[in-house]
């Protein structure tokens, strides 16, 4: 397993409120967690950085070398509710952060298949032989409006209020995240990312600049780009393949 990740403040932003982690268990099995907080110069900072923390901790207490598909749920759903629970009290016993609150997008690699849970409009990507598909669907206003046909793709690139999503980590006592697994080749890419990239960069462009990169130096292609062309917010990629 080969996993390569990387964050950068952008060219705009004062402060950079990505966090993200990785690890491995064994050969056939990794994991990596990427969030993008919200709420305010100190809020959104510490909330993805209480998430990826719990859920680094969590997943080495519950998981190792042999676990199996059911075991790996588990721990997913008790991670991501275990930060969820930090993020809120925390916000509650702080007037000066309450409110703040992340995005999350995690994947488990076991064998030949990934199982990504997430919540908020961080990504999920399974890349491989020029080809793209997204393995997470956002959790935002403009992405309810498109299933709709209240607008198109094209407008939806573009809406003023792309940046409003619908479930995070840390807002409400409970969390709602989707979980699902999928198949994975060798060869092929678990990409996470947060908006940071996504924003500047279509899901084409990244199967394109991934076809002709090395896993290796992959996350430090994509946020190049997007830095080339005005970096307006944090950008945070994660590359993992078998």
């Amino acid at each position: 397993m080969n996993i390569t990740a990387k964050t950068d403040i952008g060219r705009v932003r004062s402060q950079n409120q990505d966090s993200y982690a990785v690890g491995e268990f064994s050969p056939s099995l990794g994991w990596a967690v990427v969030c993008d907080g919200m709420g305010g110069p100190a809020g959104g900072n510490i909330a993805s950085e209480i998430a990826v923390q719990t859920v680094s901790e969590g997943l080495n207490r519950l998981l190792h070398a042999q676990s199996t598909g059911d075991d790996l749920r588990r721990a997913v759903a008790e991670v991501i509710k275990a930060a969820n629970a930090r993020i809120f009290e925390m916000g509650e016993a702080n007037s000066d952060l309450t409110g703040m609150g992340t995005t999350l997008v995690l994947c488990l690699l076991h064998g030949g298949a990934v199982t990504v849970a997430h919540a908020g409009d961080s990504r999920a990507y399974l890349v491989g032989g020029n080809e793209i598909k997204r393995l997470t669907n956002d959790h935002s206003l403009v992405q309810n409006m498109l299933e709709r046909g209240e607008i198109s793709e094209g407008e939806a690139s573009t809406h003023p209020q792309k940046n409003i999503i619908t479930r995070a980590l840390g807002v409400s006592p409970e969390v709602d995240f989707d979980l699902a697994e999928h198949n994975i080749s060798p060869g092929e890419i678990i990409l996470l990312c947060t908006d940071g990239l996504t924003n500047l960069c279509e899901d084409g462009e990244i199967a394109e600049i991934a076809e002709g990169t090395s896993i290796e130096t992959l996350p430090s292609a994509l946020i190049d780009l997007v830095n080339e062309r005005g970096g307006t917010d944090n950008i945070t990629v994660v590359a993992i393949s078998l």
